[in-house]
This record gives C-alpha cells, structure tokens and sequence, in this order.
C-alpha cells in the first residue's frame, strides 16, 4: 500500500511496518488500539490492519 500506518495504544505509538515497534507497545487481548492512515491508499491500508488486528485466529 502506498500509506504510512501508526498503531497507538495508550501513550505508545508505532510504525505498523516495524515488527519490533509493533512488540514494543506491549498491546496484548483487552487492549484499545487506534489505527492511522495516511497516503493515497490509507482507506485500503487501514481496512488490512483492522482486519489483522480483529481476526479471531
């Protein structure tokens, strides 16, 4: 996708492309995540990332 995507969960923020970000919020089941999109495919990258986040597997 051509957007940049941060996941924010309490104060923390990372970079949705940064696995070692990702793991740094220490977000586990429970946890509120905000998910943000920007750039001309932000629409599809944001709708990837909340299917990935809310998967039951």
């Amino acid at each position: 996708f051509d957007a940049g995507v941060r996941i924010e969960v309490g104060d923390k923020t990372a970079n949705a492309a940064s696995i070692m970000s990702l793991l740094a919020l220490g977000a586990g089941p429970g946890n509120t995540a905000r998910v943000v999109s920007e750039g001309p495919d932000a629409e599809a990258a944001l709708d990837a990332v909340v299917a990935i986040l809310t998967a039951d597997d």
